[in-house]
């Protein structure tokens, strides 16, 4: 055999080699760089999920010290109202109608107790 053709066989055999290796090798780097990506997804997504709940969480605290806040503010508001002279003017009104209504009870009270001496009275001999 000669020599030329040798050297022409063994390049192209190598030369085939190294393209047959450059393909094995994109495919197995594909193949790595789909689990990698499957990996990071599936991390990613976990992160969302957890994050999801965090924040879920973060806004259900926001909302419960907002509630507090605004609790703070109405009793502020109403202590002021109540303080100004048209508050105080209308809790004197309240305050008159809850004396006469306690009045009004007390008299139908006071009616109940005459109603019953008085059936007592003229019954005493079937009540005993």
């Amino acid at each position: 055999m000669n020599v030329s053709v040798l050297l022409a066989s063994f390049c192209s055999y190598r030369f085939f080699f190294s393209i047959f290796h450059i393909c094995l090798k994109s495919v197995d780097m594909s193949l790595q760089a789909r689990r990698a990506l499957r990996a990071l997804r599936a991390v990613v997504r976990l992160q969302a999920i957890f994050r999801g709940r965090l924040v879920r969480k973060q806004a259900a605290v926001t909302m419960r010290c907002m509630q507090a806040l605004l609790r703070v503010q109405a009793h502020v508001r109403a202590r002021k109202v109540r303080n100004s002279p048209e508050g105080k003017a209308v809790q004197k009104l309240l305050d008159d109608y809850r004396n006469q209504a306690d009045s009004l009870k007390q008299i139908e009270v006071n009616n109940l107790r005459q109603d019953y001496v008085t059936f007592c009275n003229h019954n005493s001999e079937f009540i005993y």
